[in-house]
């Protein structure tokens, strides 16, 4: 068994859900979705992407010392040390990897790379935490997969008046898009922060086991804040900073808010299941929820592709929930 496993049972038992398990689970993905918007609404405004992850990482800080002030013990054990450096690189990196994603290629083109997010955390939560679903839940997670990343290239379609492309018209129109995956400047940084995304909560898991989780995210947020600070103010000074807050405080301030929802409700998740089950609902709700705003919002059609893709995510999400 792995240094850090943890008994495989509890990979099953974990898909017997509580209806407040089930609520967390919930929330969780689409708070997720809610940044992911706002995180975009801020790099259209310009600056640097580590400028970007600076004023996210921030804003987030005084929501969370009222978080660890409330939960209180602020003890620090040795061997918190190594995982809490483990998950400042993987989430320094990944902020940083975003915002150039961002920067450089469409969020349509580039955000359907988080889907492999969950099947990543699988694999990679069997040699560090010993967690090792079975056939039907390895299942869930590649359709979820599978469906996230076809619903996620299947962007861009017409309205609801316009007439239904043909069939052959939606898969050759597909298959472009993949194409063009490969040539998009930001599928590179994209596919690093789905393997981070993947890392990170496998390491906070571990980091959990020593600490609560109020106080590891105060002091990984403390620290991120740290690092980027550095970087941030040494290349380019506290004007690009102010200018970054100043164009958009209210936004700041509701991105600050909502990451703190988000990452406390994932940490409280992991602990209550297995970190694949958790970025598979992560991924598969925050991308139907895509969907549905945008039927809702910009009176996008839902074609037959679209449907096909959910269909997916719903029969993934169903077995990787199943006891």
């Amino acid at each position: 068994m792995p240094a850090f496993a943890i008994p495989t049972a509890t990979v099953a038992a974990a898909t017997a859900l509580s209806p407040l398990v089930l609520l967390i689970l919930l929330a969780c993905p689409l708070a997720w979705a809610v940044l992911d918007v706002l995180r975009k609404m801020l790099s259209v405004r310009g600056g640097r992407p580590t400028t970007l992850a600076l004023v996210l990482v921030s804003a987030q800080w005084p929501f969370l010392l009222i978080y660890a002030l409330h939960q209180g013990a602020f003890a620090l054990p040795r061997a918190y040390v190594a995982p809490l450096i483990a998950s400042l690189v993987t989430n320094v990196v990944a902020a940083v990897a975003f915002q150039r994603a961002l920067e450089r290629s469409p969020m349509s083109a580039t955000v359907p790379l988080l889907a492999l997010t969950p099947a990543l955390a699988t694999l990679f939560g069997v040699p560090l935490l010993g967690e090792v679903p079975d056939g039907n839940q390895i299942l869930g997670v590649a359709l979820s997969v599978v469906g996230a990343l076809l619903l996620g290239l299947s962007g861009g379609a017409p309205p609801a008046a316009a007439a239904p492309a043909a069939p052959q018209t939606a898969v050759a129109g597909l298959r472009r898009r993949l194409g063009r995956l490969g040539h998009e400047p930001g599928a590179v940084w994209m596919l690093l922060v789905a393997t981070l995304w993947a890392l990170t909560p496998l390491i906070d898991k571990i980091a959990l086991r020593h600490v609560g989780p109020a106080l590891h995210l105060l002091v990984l947020v403390s620290a991120m804040v740290l690092v980027l600070a550095v970087i941030v103010l040494r290349r380019d000074g506290v004007t690009a900073v102010r200018q970054t807050v100043a164009g958009a405080p209210l936004i700041v301030l509701a991105a600050g808010l909502v990451a703190t929802c988000a990452i406390v409700l994932q940490l409280e998740a992991i602990q209550l299941v297995w970190v694949g089950l958790v970025e598979t609902l992560k991924r598969g709700i925050g991308a139907v929820s895509a969907l549905l705003v945008g039927r809702w919002m910009y009176r996008e059609r839902i074609g037959p592709q679209r449907l096909a893709a959910v269909a997916l995510l719903l029969i993934g999400v169903m077995l990787v929930l199943r006891p």
